[in-house]
């Protein structure tokens, strides 16, 4: 007897995709840290996710920027994945993506501020912040950038429209979901988010068996 086995589990699994064409945002958690301009006001009845308020902390803060940010609730158990958001502001101030995030005092995070002319990667880790990585570059206001982030073991990359640009190995978070920030912000957008988990996690799927008989004599 010939057996053929086909294994379906090829490519990455989808976990998240999200294009708030519906113009609500169910699932999502709002969180406010910013405690000057408040409150925050977030939307999705435009078919993108909007936070329209200049909610954050103050500068003199340093690298802490808490401003607000709306996390998915269902990923919490995530490991190895890579997330890919468009995002634009028509403001000039920090707008990003916080990844492996567990709760307020444990993540990662990307921003990119156009009046400080800076793209950072930071950890925080037990409310404690610190920079991975960092460059000076502005963004251009009023453009969709696709912001990609992995997050593979220790591995951790930030990727704009294709082109790497921060990376940093640190293995001190190794686990959660992610969330769209921002901070003093009052024109922040997202949309298009799309999460996938690493294909070598997953079981093998059998989606077919076939059987032909030998001859016998």
């Amino acid at each position: 007897v010939n057996i053929t086995v086909t294994d379906s589990a090829s490519g990455p699994q989808i976990l998240l995709s999200e294009d708030f064409n519906d113009g609500d945002y169910n699932g999502w958690i709002l969180v406010e840290q910013g405690t000057n301009q408040g409150p925050m006001v977030w939307s999705a009845a435009t078919g993108e996710m909007v936070q329209s308020s200049n909610v954050h902390s103050p500068i003199a803060e340093g690298i802490s920027r808490l401003g607000t940010y709306a996390y998915w609730q269902a990923g919490t158990g995530w490991t190895d994945y890579t997330a890919t958001v468009k995002m634009k502001s028509n403001d000039n101030d920090g707008i990003g993506i916080m990844f492996r995030y567990q709760d307020e005092n444990n993540y990662y995070r990307f921003i990119w501020d156009r009046e400080r002319s800076s793209r950072a990667l930071v950890k925080c880790e037990n409310g404690q912040f610190s920079i991975l990585d960092e460059d000076f570059v502005p963004y251009a206001m009023g453009k969709y950038y696709q912001v990609k982030i992995v997050a593979q073991g220790s591995t951790l990359e930030v990727s704009i429209d294709d082109s790497p640009v921060l990376s940093a190995d640190d293995s001190t978070i190794s686990s959660g979901t992610i969330a769209l920030y921002c901070w003093g912000n009052r024109g922040s957008y997202f949309d298009d988010v799309l999460v996938e988990g690493s294909s070598a996690n997953q079981a093998p799927d059998i989606s077919s068996v076939t059987a032909s008989p030998s001859t016998i004599s």
